[in-house]
């Protein structure tokens, strides 16, 4: 039984990772998208960067805390 604790923990903080990775590049594309915008002077670009990069950052932190969420679950379950 140790062992398939072990193992979901392990996959769990993998998915995470992964989640996490692709979160952060989301937001520095947002940062880049957002200094196009300025830099080409189309405002649409600018506005619309800032509101996925607050999403994305809630959502970053979502994924911070599913870990000891999903190592909790996994304790309780085996």
């Amino acid at each position: 039984m140790g062992a398939v604790t072990d193992l979901s923990k392990e996959m769990v903080q993998a998915g995470v990772i992964a989640c996490a990775l692709l979160l952060a590049f989301g937001i520095a594309l947002g940062g880049v998208e957002g200094q196009l915008g300025a830099l080409l002077g189309d405002p649409s670009l600018g506005q619309s960067a800032k509101g996925r990069i607050v999403v994305l950052i809630v959502a970053l932190l979502i994924a911070a805390a599913a870990i000891p969420i999903g190592n909790a679950v996994a304790r309780a379950l085996l």
